[in-house]
């Protein structure tokens, strides 16, 4: 048990820096981050900000989209969290065309990404049908063999060393 001496204390015994704690909705976010905003705005423009934020919440939508889709196991939240990943990006991508980056999104490959929460309830987790572990094999004996061959009508060569 602590004695306290002297619920007065005097200014001198008084340290001000812990008497004041940590407050990240008023210190961070409505303190420093408003005025980081601030600095942003003037040194690059409004317009600039928004597109460089943009562009942002679609890179990290289909990189959470990414890291979401290798969990080993899923649950309705963690599908739920796929598909919002996917959605943040859906929603900021016409930045890339916006900059001028990219022209369209007609591409089968980004397509396919609103299949795989289903998927996903239907078979279970990518690495129970993911293609990733037998490249690695592909790679090795399609390189072993073309290596063997004399790199004129490779695909008979390739084939007989194989065998």
């Amino acid at each position: 048990m602590i004695l306290i001496e002297n619920l007065c204390p005097t200014p001198f015994q008084l340290n001000i820096f812990q008497a004041v704690t940590p407050d990240i909705l008023h210190q961070l976010y409505q303190g420093l981050i408003k005025h980081l905003h601030g600095w942003l705005a003037e040194a690059c423009g409004s317009a600039e900000i928004d597109a460089r934020s943009r562009l942002l919440q679609a890179v990290r939508g289909l990189l959470d989209f990414l890291y979401l889709a290798q969990y080993p196991c899923h649950s309705s939240d963690t599908l739920s969290l796929l598909n919002k990943a996917l959605a943040l990006f859906h929603d900021n991508k016409q930045i890339f065309v916006d900059l001028g980056i990219h022209n369209n999104f007609n591409l089968p490959k980004l397509h396919v990404t609103q299949h795989y929460a289903s998927m996903i309830h239907l078979y279970g987790t990518t690495d129970n049908y993911n293609t990733e572990y037998m490249e690695c094999l592909h790679i090795d004996f399609t390189k072993d063999a073309y290596c063997a061959t004399n790199h004129k009508d490779e695909f008979a060569q390739m084939t007989w060393w194989l065998e």
